[in-house]
């Protein structure tokens, strides 16, 4: 590694997140000691400038993760917390950040042929699942992708949904299950999926929406009896109630003036 060599403001720049996102991996360790471990083994040159900036930077994580905290109040934040609470179903989703023993797998498997196949398999395993722990740590890198089920324009990929909810309801048990049934579909359709499907452009985009909807309501015909329903924040039962409503479009503009 040399010194001597004169960084452009783009290398600093990326040798700066190179270094914040590999330190992301291990939080506990002194951020100097980090630098000139990682620097030494490094076959690019460094400055002290990106020096001054990383350590700067790593002094205002905590702060940085509280103002995330405080901001970022819904979408997985916020099931997160849920989970806390009591609720393991509300972790259910990406099977990439979870470990089951394989007793507790059994006969379960990924549903073929549809996507959000992760998040049926998921959700039957938490279901039926004595204890769940959470580990805080970030233990993988995850890519997203333009053809990923999350960020897509194909619009009638999304029905897929409501055959997982309906795999998941005739699993269930109708009084026991009912209250973390409604979970899931006010969480993954009426909220995230009718969300999801209005910011994309593909074709029978209003169409798939409309049967979200459909679906949502012939489950939970009253919203505000809903257990569920009550139970969430202020602000998620306010874009909940204008899907439900089929004012979609409105909820996505204050989901927008949120983030900007």
């Amino acid at each position: 590694m040399s010194e001597n060599k004169k960084l452009s403001r783009h290398e600093c720049r990326e040798l700066i997140f190179k270094l914040l996102f590999a330190k992301e991996f291990d939080r506990d360790a002194d951020p100097g000691t980090y630098y000139t471990d990682y620097t030494e083994n490094a076959e690019e040159p460094t400055a002290d400038y990106v020096k001054d900036v990383f350590l700067g930077v790593c002094a205002s994580l905590p702060a940085l993760d509280c103002e995330i905290e405080a901001f970022y109040s819904d979408g997985r934040t916020e099931r997160l917390r849920t989970w806390r609470d009591g609720r393991p179903i509300a972790a259910a989703g990406s099977a990439c950040n979870k470990l089951f023993r394989r007793s507790a797998v059994g006969e379960v498997r990924f549903p073929e042929g549809l996507k959000y196949e992760d998040f049926g398999f998921t959700a039957k395993l938490l279901l039926r699942s004595e204890k769940t722990v959470h580990i805080p740590d970030a233990l993988y890198r995850y890519r997203v992708g333009q053809p990923s089920t999350m960020h897509n324009q194909n619009s009638r990929m999304n029905l897929d949904l409501l055959a997982i909810l309906e795999d998941l309801r005739e699993g269930m048990d109708a009084e026991r299950d009912r209250d973390d049934f409604e979970f899931l579909v006010l969480n993954h359709a009426l909220l995230e999926g009718i969300k999801r499907l209005a910011a994309q452009r593909g074709e029978g985009r209003e169409e798939c929406i409309a049967l979200l909807r459909g679906y949502v309501k012939k489950q939970i015909p009253h919203l505000g009896l809903s257990k569920s329903f009550r139970e969430e924040s202020r602000n998620r039962r306010l874009i909940m109630r204008l899907n439900y409503m089929g004012l979609h479009a409105l909820a996505l503009k204050l989901l927008k003036l949120k983030k900007g």
